[in-house]
């Protein structure tokens, strides 16, 4: 690339090469990539206790899942391109229908973006509140067990955040059965 201003020339080729000019260039791209990633972690990102992280609702705002502090928290991460996700959906509507009054809270963590997200979350009429994960999603989900990173995870929360199930891959009618009676369990026990 070639300037020319007023008598006034220089190519960008010559700029860098330059030791100072090498050790700006360094230094101001270090400045904005820890710039950048400072930001994004005050934002969004995951904090020191992964039941604080915030998270967008389909609304807009932010939700963590201390949000449903007090109840047992089925947290189900997954997206609309996973075929076994889909599967899931209708047992964890029927779920949330039969144990919503018994203080237990599904929450969908998606790692879709928004517009995929709200149209899907509008033709399944899902009966529970849907989060916009996305890469914080995953690291999320990470922090809450799933070591494979692999969709659908579901982790099961006790009514004060402590892990008492975690769920790899697809939930089936007999897991659905099996998580009734060990919240049960766990809520009458409290």
């Amino acid at each position: 690339m070639h300037f020319k201003t007023s008598g006034f020339s220089f190519t960008l080729g010559n700029v860098f090469k330059t030791k100072v000019s090498q050790v700006i260039l360094i230094f101001l791209a270090t400045c904005l990539g820890l710039f950048v990633h400072l930001s994004h972690k005050m934002l969004v990102s995951p904090s020191a206790k992964p039941l604080e992280s915030q998270l967008l609702t389909l609304e807009g705002k932010f939700s963590s899942l201390d949000d449903w502090g007090g109840k047992t928290r089925v947290v189900n991460f997954w997206a609309t391109w996973c075929p076994p996700c889909l599967r899931e959906i209708p047992l964890l509507i029927d779920f949330q229908k039969t144990m919503g009054q018994n203080k237990v809270q599904v929450i969908g963590i998606s790692i879709d973006d928004v517009v995929k997200l709200r149209e899907f979350v509008a033709k399944s009429k899902i009966n529970y509140p849907v989060l916009l994960g996305g890469g914080i999603g995953i690291d999320l989900s990470f922090e809450l067990g799933n070591t494979s990173l692999s969709i659908p995870y579901t982790v099961v929360l006790d009514q004060k955040g402590s892990i008492i199930a975690k769920i790899p891959g697809e939930i089936d009618e007999g897991r659905i059965q099996e998580l009734k009676v060990t919240i049960s369990g766990q809520n009458s026990s409290k």
